[in-house]
């Protein structure tokens, strides 16, 4: 169920293209503005040219990793909020966080 058209923006960065579109698609379907980025470098570039409001963000990415794309959006921006995804479990690697 939609609600009223929201003017969010959100940035997807994740290297499974069905874990993007499936995230996208729920997204778009409660009204955000989505767009995406397949690996950290993008992602940069992303957040470079349009600031989103909120960040989808996987840990694991080619190129640039996860927590070095979140360690510059940080420098750029503490307004941003972040999603982290991981598809690691274990806690030696959440405490990176």
């Amino acid at each position: 169920m939609t609600t009223s058209q929201n003017t969010h923006q959100v940035l997807i960065v994740d290297d499974e293209p069905m874990v993007r579109e499936v995230v996208a698609q729920y997204l778009e379907r409660d009204g955000f503005n989505v767009r995406s980025a397949s690996d950290g470098a993008a992602a940069l570039l992303a957040l470079s040219s349009s600031p989103p409001d909120v960040v989808v963000l996987d840990i694991m990415l080619p190129l640039v990793g996860g927590l070095d794309v979140l360690t510059e959006l940080r420098r750029q921006s503490d307004d941003i909020a972040v999603i982290l995804l991981t598809a690691n479990g274990a806690e030696e690697d959440l405490s990176l966080i």
